[in-house]
């Protein structure tokens, strides 16, 4: 199971054996290495787990995990930590929103199989059914009702209207949602997105004003249900 992972780690040797460990088992690593990078970018729907060192240079690792659940970010966080430290500072991590922790030296196994267990109780807290702006999704069945009346969406339709209600009150730039429907990390025609979302609008029957779909202009779309 491939993931999108934020690794925030200062030291040079070791953030580029774990991004070299953990690409080569196939997922996709980008690097940061101060705290305040970690916290913007952990704010982009993109990535689906964060790895935070403790020891950051501009301000400990359990603040940065604390701020970023301040701002409603929800994606796991596995926090690395030296092997002297304390049990009481694996609490306090914890307690600031951290998901998990790993010791310092870790095996790329041990930590691609955290990850894995991670994601996975994260699929199973997703809620099935997502509902708002009188949409309601279902992500079993795959069908969407809009005010209790169905709605015949194609696949990519679905997608983008998944990860947008997914994503409620959050800004998805063009490129966001280019990389998760089509998987495309460079820039992407914009008229193919423009016309899925025109027409996913049509098929929802709302009138422009209306529609829970905003268009953020020269910026990306936001689900404000």
């Amino acid at each position: 199971m491939k993931k999108r992972v934020l690794l925030v780690e200062d030291e040079e040797r070791v953030c580029a054996a774990l991004k070299r460990g953990l690409e080569e088992l196939g997922h996709s690593v980008e690097c940061v290495h101060t705290g305040r990078e970690g916290i913007e970018y952990a704010q982009s729907p993109e990535y689906e787990m964060i790895i935070l060192d403790v020891g950051l240079p501009d301000m400990d690792g359990r603040e940065v995990c604390h701020i970023i659940r301040e701002h409603s970010v929800s994606t796991p966080v596995l926090m690395l930590t030296g092997q002297k430290k304390k049990i009481n500072d694996k609490v306090e991590g914890l307690y600031n929103g951290a998901d998990d922790y790993v010791c310092k030296p870790c095996s790329i196994r041990e930590l691609a199989a955290r990850i894995q267990a991670l994601c996975r109780r994260g699929a199973a807290d997703k809620s099935v059914v997502i509902e708002g702006g009188g949409i309601s999704l279902d992500r079993t069945a795959h069908t969407v009702r809009v005010d209790g009346k169905g709605v015949e969406l194609t696949a990519v339709e679905y997608e983008i209207l998944e990860y947008l209600m997914s994503n409620p009150n959050v800004l998805l730039s063009h490129d966001d949602i280019v990389r998760h429907i089509w998987n495309i990390e460079k820039n992407y025609e914009s008229n193919p997105l423009k016309a899925h979302l025109s027409n996913l609008r049509l098929k929802l029957g709302f009138v422009r004003g209306k529609c829970p779909i905003k268009n953020v202009y020269g910026r990306g779309y936001r689900f404000a249900p």
